[in-house]
């Protein structure tokens, strides 16, 4: 890798606090952009390979942060999503089932017949 008397320590690492700087605008959170700077060395490393000598570093480098911080979100956002997605199915049927047992347990239900441990909903259903 060492092209022309080019090596990743001579093109890379004077950038480090100026990634530093930057990941730390894109996340707002000290831990968070020291992964992102971490992340970004190791894909700078792995693809250095691509990089043209002579061409500017610090260009590519946050080329490459900034493409890696949106991937990042991208994939927290359809985390979340899923996540959410999940909660509110397992409250939907924890909720209902959840009523259902206290009814059933509760003395009321003497009252109201069987149905009655049951929601509108699920009797419609």
């Amino acid at each position: 890798m060492a092209e022309n008397g080019h090596s990743f320590e001579m093109d890379v690492l004077p950038h480090v606090e100026t990634l530093s700087g930057l990941a730390m605008k894109y996340t707002h959170d000290k831990c968070e952009a020291e992964d992102l700077v971490q992340e970004v060395l190791m894909r700078a490393y792995s693809s250095y390979d691509t990089f043209k000598p002579g061409t500017k570093s610090l260009a590519w480098l946050c080329c490459i942060m900034r493409n890696t911080f949106i991937n990042r979100y991208r994939a927290k956002k359809r985390e979340k999503a899923m996540i959410e997605g999940v909660s509110y199915v397992k409250s939907v049927h924890i909720g209902a089932s959840a009523s259902a047992e206290d009814a059933l347990e509760s003395e009321d239900l003497s009252k109201g017949g069987f149905f009655y441990a049951f929601s509108d909903e699920m009797m419609q259903a």
